[in-house]
């Protein structure tokens, strides 16, 4: 049953490591937990460089709309 369950999961994980699109998610503080390769590729940050933190202490977004971004 387990293996059942993992097949699905490791396919969902492929799915989004190897999309066309930049796909990320952020933590209830609005910190990075996930971004895929091509994330990495549109913005040149690392995965590691992101993790934990959030959008404004990277330079991501304009830092005219960081505050916003914190609100939400």
């Amino acid at each position: 049953m387990e293996e059942a369950l993992r097949e699905p999961e490791e396919k969902n994980r492929n799915l989004i490591e190897y999309a066309n699109d930049a796909i990320f998610t952020l933590n209830l503080n609005g910190a990075f937990q996930l971004v895929n390769k091509k994330f990495e590729e549109i913005t040149g940050f690392k995965r590691e460089e992101v993790m934990g933190k959030k959008m404004a202490e990277i330079k991501l977004i304009d830092p005219e709309y960081s505050e916003l971004v914190n609100q939400d």
